[in-house]
């Protein structure tokens, strides 16, 4: 009888190990792998491939406007060669601008998301994904200098590329700094369910304190 119930302990053990720790171990491993993955491709994209897109975008668009006002005075040249070159030197601002939107404005935005989905609620990866958000909607900002003859001011072109540097340079010491550390530890449904009590708690104080305390009938 004794060793019947051994056995059948053992067997239930078992069967606990493949239901519950077996499948969490290999979603623990999965977390790590694409956390590690995620972190060095972006870590890439952000200091090798960015800077040259970036600088080259701001080069042919510098270069395509410089060029424009210039040819708008140049009445010795002849108004067909004006015209062409300008359509040269606007299809390679486009080409650049969109080669720096799409690493820019879309994969590194992606892997942006990829890495705060990590954990949501977790404050580093937050912070991390605002200054994300941040540099996107000043990328895009920085795209806006084509086609030719588009009013700008030249110190406002060069300030908003030199922020863009500056944000993305932001951006690589998170990476640089998430390289270097494990996966962050997603809070269990406890630890969320406390934290969420904690806030209703607070947003109940503040109510209370501001509004005074509702009376019996539900009035304030």
């Amino acid at each position: 009888m004794t060793v019947l119930v051994g056995a059948g302990l053992a067997l239930l053990a078992q069967i606990a190990v493949q239901l519950f720790v077996v499948p969490h171990v290999e979603a623990r491993k999965r977390r790590e792998d694409r956390w590690e993955r995620d972190v060095l491709a972006l870590g890439e994209l952000l200091s090798a491939e960015l800077p040259d897109r970036a600088a080259a975008a701001r080069r042919d668009q510098s270069l395509l406007n410089a060029v424009h006002r210039r040819l708008e005075s140049a009445t010795e040249v002849d108004a067909e060669r004006r015209e062409e070159l300008i359509r040269e030197l606007e299809l390679k601002a486009n080409e650049s601008v969109a080669r720096y939107k799409a690493l820019a404005l879309t994969r590194i935005d992606w892997l942006a998301n990829r890495i705060r989905d990590i954990d949501a609620n977790n404050a580093r990866l937050q912070e991390f994904f605002i200054l994300a958000e941040k540099y996107g909607l000043h990328g895009r900002f920085c795209t806006l200098w084509v086609p030719a003859g588009k009013s700008y001011n030249d110190d406002v072109f060069h300030k908003a590329w030199n922020l863009e540097r500056e944000l993305a340079e932001k951006l690589y010491e998170f990476v640089n700094a998430f390289a270097r550390c494990r996966v962050p530890r997603k809070a269990s449904w406890l630890r969320r369910w406390l934290r969420a009590s904690s806030v209703r708690k607070a947003g109940l104080w503040l109510l209370i304190h501001t509004r005074g305390r509702p009376g019996k009938d539900g009035t304030p």
